[in-house]
C-alpha cells in the first residue's frame, strides 16, 4: 500500500481526493482503518530515517560477514603456523638421515671410480656416458653384475707378477754337461 502511495504521489495522483501533488497535507489509508496525515516534509523525514535504518541493517550484517571471513582467514593462518611448525620438526627429524645417506653416496661413487679405473681406456670412455644418467646405486649394482663382461679373459686369467715387475733378459738353459756335473749332488736323476 505504501509503493501504491508512493507511485501516485510521483505522478501528482493524490488516491482521487482532488488535491495536487504540490500540496502539503496528505491523507494515508493504513490497513486496520487508521487513517494517518502528514505533511511532505515528514513524509520525506520519515522515508530518509527507513532508509538510514536499512542502509544500518544491511551494514551491520556486511560488517558481521566481514568479521567473520577475517576471523575464518585468521584461523586458517594458525593452522598454517602449525603446520610449518609441525614440518620444521619433520625436517629436523630427517636430516640425520639425510647426511648418512649423502655419506653414504659418497662411498658408493668412490667404489664406483675405483671400480671404473680398473677397466680398460676404451671401455671407460664407452661407460661413462651411460653411467652419468644413473645414481651411485645403480651404476654399483650394473658394473658388479656386468663385471665379467668388461674385462676381457686374458686380463682375468694372467697370474700376477711375481718379480715385482722386472722381466728377465733371457731363461737360462740347462746342458747335458750341467746335468752331468750335477747328477751326484740330486737324487732325481735327469
Amino acid at each position: 500500500m505504501l509503493i501504491d502511495f508512493l507511485h501516485k504521489l510521483h505522478e501528482g495522483d493524490d488516491g482521487g481526493t482532488g488535491q495536487g501533488a504540490g500540496e502539503s497535507d496528505k491523507t494515508v489509508e493504513k490497513p486496520g482503518d487508521k487513517v494517518l496525515t502528514m505533511t511532505q516534509a515528514e513524509y520525506e523525514a520519515r522515508l530518509k530515517e527507513r532508509l538510514e535504518q536499512q542502509r544500518r541493517s544491511i551494514d551491520a550484517v556486511a560488517d558481521k560477514k566481514r568479521k567473520e571471513q577475517e576471523d575464518a582467514a585468521l584461523a586458517e593462518q594458525g593452522k598454517y603456523k602449525e603446520l610449518a611448525e609441525q614440518h620444521a620438526a619433520k625436517v629436523n627429524e630427517l636430516t640425520p638421515y639425510k647426511e648418512a645417506a649423502e655419506r653414504a653416496e659418497k662411498a658408493l661413487e668412490a667404489q664406483v671410480s675405483a671400480m671404473l679405473a680398473e677397466l680398460p681406456n676404451d671401455m671407460k670412455t664407452v661407460l661413462e656416458p651411460l653411467l652419468a644418467r644413473l645414481s651411485a646405486v645403480e651404476k654399483l649394482e650394473y658394473l658388479t653384475a656386468n663385471r665379467d663382461k668388461f674385462v676381457s679373459k686374458t686380463e682375468k686369467q694372467k697370474a700376477p707378477n711375481i718379480n715385482g715387475g722386472e722381466t728377465r733378459k733371457h731363461t737360462p738353459t740347462t746342458t747335458d754337461a750341467d746335468r752331468d756335473k750335477y747328477k751326484n749332488h740330486y737324487r732325481n736323476t735327469f
